[in-house]
């Protein structure tokens, strides 16, 4: 096993492959004027900041609600990428209002086989998606949080990604997706006391 879960390849894995017609990404605000009024575009997402490491950023040739419906419908494209990783028994639960945050989740489930030295085994991967910003048109962010089990350590840490979606023009939506490992806490406290 790699040192991230098998879970990280799903979380960041939105890989510019399985998105069409990727451009080179932009920072800046786009303002498109009609015959009728100026629609002003966000810069970026609402983000104060991002995670350790940063697998895509990348501008795609339409629309943030396309990009958002590729990544996290349960469609042809997502069901492509889970058969090409080989991912196995695979569901999509229902989006739920979540009503102590007010966000909306969700639970993926998967399964993947981990061969090694050691043999093979079936690992089960649960990932919880977070809608936590949900703006038509304009922005979506996404956190999800990737669990693992069939590995040995896979309790001891779990992958936290992001998915930044901007609307930067008419025309042309952006991506980012980052990425690090949350070690659960009992986990570091009985390291540092072995260190001791």
């Amino acid at each position: 096993s790699k040192s991230e879960s098998p879970s990280t390849s799903s979380s960041s894995a939105r890989s510019s492959k399985s998105l069409p017609q990727q451009l080179d990404s932009s920072n800046h605000t786009v303002s498109s004027k009609s015959d009728i009024d100026t629609v002003t575009y966000p810069s970026k997402c609402s983000c104060a900041n991002h995670l350790a490491k940063t697998y895509i950023n990348q501008t795609f040739n339409f629309d943030v609600d396309t990009l958002y419906e590729l990544i996290f419908g349960d469609n042809s494209c997502t069901r492509d990428f889970f058969a090409e990783q080989k991912y196995l028994d695979y569901t999509f639960g229902e989006w739920t209002l979540n009503t102590t945050n007010r966000k909306r989740e969700r639970t993926v489930t998967y399964g993947t086989i981990n061969q090694s030295i050691l043999g093979t085994n079936m690992i089960q991967c649960r990932e919880k998606h977070i809608l936590e910003e949900e703006n038509p048109h304009s922005v979506y962010v996404v956190t999800t949080e990737a669990y693992s089990e069939g590995m040995k350590y896979a309790d001891t840490f779990y992958v936290l990604t992001r998915y930044c979606l901007v609307q930067k023009d008419a025309e042309h939506s952006s991506l980012l997706i980052c990425a690090e490992p949350k070690f659960i806490k009992y986990v570091i406290g009985f390291i540092k006391g072995n260190e001791k």
